[in-house]
């Protein structure tokens, strides 16, 4: 594990700050500081949150080395950059792979979560623990964080999925929002996995911040 101050990471900060701020976890893809999510970032400060996107991986190679506990100890030393610029209330935003690292990650300065087509399995029994390397699966849908483990999680997320996504199954999200105390399902009408065009991204930017600036007050 490189040491957490090489961990490369950006924070868009709004003119007025509100004492909110959202961490992007992106998918197994990486990308998270390219062009690609700009338009997030200057949706989300011009809606008065600072938001931090870091690069842990840049694909899926890389990815196959961490674990939850590595990404988790990176989450917490990135939620200690937000508070230095005054953010006392934080929110994520994870997609895919993301959505799984998000749902193992606990924090008391979180208060809500928007997860984009999360990508894992959902039943009974854990097949991952913190410290097993995410290479050991095949795809993302192969790791089970476990039910008991998914009820823990108490704050409230939104799940937003698009009805054409090919590469996770819309009705897994239904199955992931039963297995939460505290979620809700928004679809997508005509949206792949990766919610293009850049008319798609913007309601999904939309319903994503609106959520967040309700559960974060």
């Amino acid at each position: 594990m490189a040491g957490l101050n090489e961990l490369k990471y950006e924070i868009d900060s709004p003119s007025e700050p509100t004492g909110e701020g959202i961490i992007f976890i992106p998918g197994a893809s990486g990308g998270a500081l390219g062009s690609r999510w700009q338009g997030l970032a200057d949706a989300a400060v011009r809606n008065g949150f600072c938001l931090l996107r870091f690069e842990s991986w840049a694909g899926p190679k890389e990815l196959e080395q961490k674990c939850i506990k590595e990404v988790r100890q990176e989450i917490d030393w990135l939620i200690g950059k937000l508070s230095q610029k005054g953010c006392r209330r934080i929110g994520i935003v994870a997609k895919s792979f993301g959505g799984m690292i998000a749902l193992a990650y606990m924090n008391s300065l979180v208060g809500g979560m928007v997860l984009w087509a999360p990508a894992l399995g959902v039943s009974q029994s854990p097949n991952i623990t913190e410290s097993t390397p995410f290479g050991e699966f095949e795809n993302a849908q192969d790791i089970n964080p476990g039910k008991e483990d998914l009820s823990g999680l108490k704050i409230p997320v939104r799940i937003i999925h698009g009805t054409a996504d090919d590469v996770v199954d819309i009705g897994n999200s239904r199955k992931l929002i039963e297995a939460l105390p505290s979620a809700e399902l928004v679809t997508m009408l005509g949206a792949g996995h990766s919610f293009k065009p850049e008319s798609c991204q913007k309601e999904l930017f939309n319903k994503t911040l609106e959520f967040l600036k309700k559960v974060l007050k």
